[in-house]
């Protein structure tokens, strides 16, 4: 993955010299393929135009896909490995070619478990069979029945600890390792996305919708913690479509609940929704390239002399176009300048490819005028920053190096880069300056060589934890983790 990526990076730079920073997708001489595996989210369903507002739709046009759109309105796990593994399907050939493939799945594996739930309990109560089916269509019903809704939300709640649920996971979990291991059988070289599940009832506010909600959260983390465990083999990217929806700031779902009259159940996300899930997957777009190429000849700082420590990872930086030197004119890099907060969101950015990006977003300290608007959104959007507990950003603010830890480790998650390495961070003088919040990344990224530690001239080593990270630094964490071995 590492070496793929920076093979993305080289090319990146290539493009960037040529067209000024254009997404690298959209200047692609021959498109590349994309397959959509899955349920209702991945057809648009629900949409007033699925083909223009659904996120398949939307990634297709952000990043030039010749597109096979593969999925199915309320498909499970088990049909979706069914599909995957028919080598005499039609649609074989497009899956074992693909580029890039998106799964979203797992959300109707515990919505049919759920209904059967329902069914068992609501038997029970009336003292009369009633189906799954059954209560699946009541639940979806445009009109409902106020008093079946009501018995059934107690139920709902209690579902999350019930057999079926429990049964329900543990076929996910198999069934979406079967779907992984088809497809890199078919395609082993296809970068491969799946979308987490998310809560489509965590923007209504009414007490009514309390046991819902807490079912659904529960259901979310229980099928995102099997989605994040297999992730960990790095045989595909987890899209964080939980965490890009919770923190949108206008509600990206159909569900309302106003009364017991006047309610809409609907699990699906809006427009605005599936705008926030392609974001999502085109910032985690790993963009296949052909073999590494050698970097270009002939790039040098008049302040990045030979010799120094710093050396071989400004011209990498420099030469893969991971980072930049300064615009006006000095030749120069600024290695032992320090790095804002904004800066590091743009060399992320950069590296992305500069997918289009709704400044809206934006927290009150940072202008969206400014040129570092756009990353920063990025940036948020897809998390690889959080922001400050304020809600400001501190566009300006030094990106210590502590800070500079938590940041590449929400990329490398996004990148597919294995997170779960720790060690311990007591052999460091200095380990007890770390901030909490920033203990277990910096854990991972000195497991995982991507800080060594700052060493002074008696050969001790730091972290340093609260100190501005310089330009030369982050050339040196930028090398250590997309070019490592």
């Amino acid at each position: 993955m590492r070496k793929r990526f920076l093979g993305l990076l080289s090319v990146l730079c290539a493009l960037v010299l040529a067209v000024g920073f254009m997404p690298a997708r959209a200047q692609a001489a021959e498109a590349e393929s994309y397959v959509a595996l899955g349920d209702s989210i991945s057809t648009g369903y629900g949409l007033a135009d699925p083909a223009t507002e659904g996120f398949v739709s939307l990634v297709t046009d952000q990043q030039g896909y010749d597109t096979t759109n593969l999925a199915v309105d309320g498909a499970a796990s088990y049909e979706v490995l069914a599909l995957v593994t028919d080598v005499e399907n039609a649609s074989y050939p497009a899956i074992a070619g693909a580029d890039v493939i998106t799964i979203s799945v797992g959300g109707n594996d515990l919505l049919n478990a759920l209904y059967m739930y329902l069914a068992d309990q609501y038997s029970t109560m009336l003292g009369v069979p009633v189906t799954p089916e059954l209560i699946a269509t009541a639940l979806a019903a445009e009109d409902p029945d106020p008093d079946m809704v009501e018995a059934l939300l107690p139920l709902i709640e209690q579902f999350a600890t019930s057999q079926q649920a429990a049964d329900a996971l543990a076929s996910f979990s198999q069934n979406l390792t079967g779907i992984i291991g088809a497809l890199k059988t078919a395609n082993p070289d296809a970068t491969i996305l799946v979308l987490n599940q998310y809560n489509p009832f965590s923007f209504i506010d009414n007490p009514d919708v309390a046991p819902i909600n807490t079912a659904f959260e529960t259901a979310a983390n229980a099928l995102n913690g099997i989605i994040s465990a297999g992730a960990g083999s790095s045989t595909y990217t987890v899209v964080d479509v939980y965490g890009v929806l919770s923190d949108a700031q206008n509600n990206p779902f159909n569900a309302s609940f106003a009364s017991m009259t006047d309610f809409n159940l609907d699990i699906h996300p809006n427009a605005h929704g599936h705008q926030l899930i392609a974001a999502a997957v085109n910032a985690a777009i790993d963009i296949l390239t052909p073999e590494d190429p050698d970097p270009e000849p002939g790039v040098g700082f008049v302040d990045v002399p030979e010799g120094e420590w710093f050396y071989n990872a400004v011209m990498w930086a420099a030469t893969t176009g991971t980072m930049t030197g300064y615009d006006d004119g000095s030749n120069t890099f600024g290695p032992n300048n320090p790095m804002t907060r904004a800066e590091m969101a743009t060399v992320l950015y950069r590296i992305a490819g500069e997918p289009a990006v709704d400044t809206s977003i934006l927290p009150d300290d940072c202008d969206p005028e400014e040129w570092y608007a756009a990353p920063v959104a990025w940036a948020l959007t897809v998390h690889v920053f959080n922001g400050y507990d304020d809600g400001n950003f501190g566009p300006d603010a030094w990106l210590t190096r502590e800070q500079a830890a938590c940041v590449l480790m929400n990329a490398a998650a996004i990148l597919g880069v294995d997170v779960t390495p720790r060690t311990d961070l007591s052999a460091f003088p200095d380990a007890d300056a770390v901030s909490d919040w920033a203990a277990d990344s910096l854990s991972w990224a000195v497991a995982s060589h991507i800080i060594n530690g700052y060493e002074l001239e008696d050969g001790t080593r730091e972290l340093q934890p609260g100190r501005a990270c310089t330009r030369a630094e982050l050339a040196g964490l930028m090398m250590n983790l997309l070019a490592g071995e």
